[in-house]
This record gives C-alpha cells, structure tokens and sequence, in this order.
C-alpha cells in the first residue's frame, strides 16, 4: 500500500513537472513572438485608426485582402456612424475572445478583428484601445 502512495505521489509530480515545463516553454515562445513583433514594427509603419482626431491604434497587416489604410478607414467610419446614432448603447460594446482572434463588436455587429499575432505587442494597447472606443462612444 505503502508503495503504490509513493508511485502516486512521483506520478503527480512528475505531471506537475510537465505542466511547469509546458508553461515555461510558452512564455519563452510569447516573449520571442513579441521580440518578433516588435522588431517588425520598428520598420513597418502603422496605420492609426483616428476618430474625431483621436488614434485609438494602429494597424500593421493587410487582412481580408483589405490594406491597413482601407481597414483603419473602412473602422474609423463605422465608429464614427455608431458615434452619432441617438439610439446607441454604449454598454453593447463588448470584446469577444478566442484563442486566436479578438472581435470588437456592438451588439451582433464586428466592428473590427484583431488575429492573436497582432495584440501580443503589449496588453495595455488593447485595453486603452477600448477605453478609447468606449469614451469616444
């Protein structure tokens, strides 16, 4: 009885070795992802997304077959519409998450997609991207 504890006891640690070795390996893979990044968007230039004279990001990849420019214009007109509805509900804005992409939506309604590759830059863009969209509701 004694002996079959003790292989317990080893196989549980053995899996609790594997999961720390398996984050381990994930963080090491988002930090070169994100120094990857980062060194291309040194030489690629953004395009802003500016609502009423207020950038609220940037954009760097082409997506759909739409340019950065066309999709930071084809977004900066479609906040700028839901900005002067008089009926707006600024509570239907919402974020919606998966493993790969992130949707800002209002309502049922995509307002723009962001691939996981472009929002591991830095957390806090996204959420001052949304307060941005938020306040500027």
């Amino acid at each position: 009885m004694e002996a079959a504890r003790l292989n317990e006891a080893d196989l549980r640690m053995e899996m609790e070795q594997m999961k720390l070795a398996g984050y381990a390996a994930d963080s090491v893979k988002l930090a070169l992802q994100k120094q990857r990044i980062d060194s291309l968007r040194m030489v690629t230039p953004g395009i802003p997304v500016v609502v009423e004279k207020d950038t609220l990001f940037y954009l760097y990849a082409k997506r759909g077959g739409h340019t950065p420019q066309q999709r930071a214009k084809d977004v900066s007109n479609v906040i700028e519409a839901l900005g002067t509805r008089f009926n707006l509900r600024p509570d239907s804005v919402y974020l919606e998450s998966t493993d790969i992409v992130t949707d800002l939506m209002y309502g049922e309604k995509v307002i723009i997609s962001f691939q996981k590759t472009q929002t591991t830059h830095s957390e806090a863009e996204g959420y001052q991207a949304e307060t941005d969209l938020y306040s500027g509701l």
